[in-house]
């Protein structure tokens, strides 16, 4: 890290005062949360209660206006990006699942279904998909 020692409470400041973007809402709802934190290097805003809670009910508008703004073939990289890794950050599902099913695609790695080990452990699947016929 480069150890600048950002307050980020005070950047807020910034934002709120902004010509472009003034951004009452997001410095009301994150100044508490940056104060805490102050000048750490490392912090993950996804952890925050208030934070999760205010995402987690955000997230089908977030997915309704990415899949709207597709269909109309408009470019919105800010909004796709967000959306994934709030997907990613915070999903049960990780992409492990697409990535099992990969290696049985292409190899009968076999894999594991919800449920079927609540321990988690790294072993060989215990189902197979015949993707295409031999």
């Amino acid at each position: 890290m480069h150890k600048w020692n950002i307050n980020y409470a005070h950047v807020l400041q910034i934002w709120r005062a902004g010509c472009i973007i003034q951004a009452d809402y997001i410095a009301d709802m994150l100044q508490p949360i940056f104060a805490k934190f102050e000048t750490k290097d490392s912090m993950n805003l996804l952890f925050e209660k208030s934070v999760a809670r205010d995402l987690e009910k955000a997230q089908p508008s977030l997915k309704k206006i990415v899949i709207k703004a597709l269909e109309g073939n408009f470019v919105v990289p800010a909004l796709s990006a967000s959306l994934e890794y709030i997907k990613y950050s915070c999903s049960l599902d990780l992409p492990t699942q697409f990535y099992e099913a990969e290696l049985d695609y292409f190899g009968k790695h076999m894999y594991d279904k919800k449920g079927d080990d609540p321990e988690g452990k790294p072993e060989t699947g215990k189902h197979h998909f015949e993707w295409k016929a031999a």
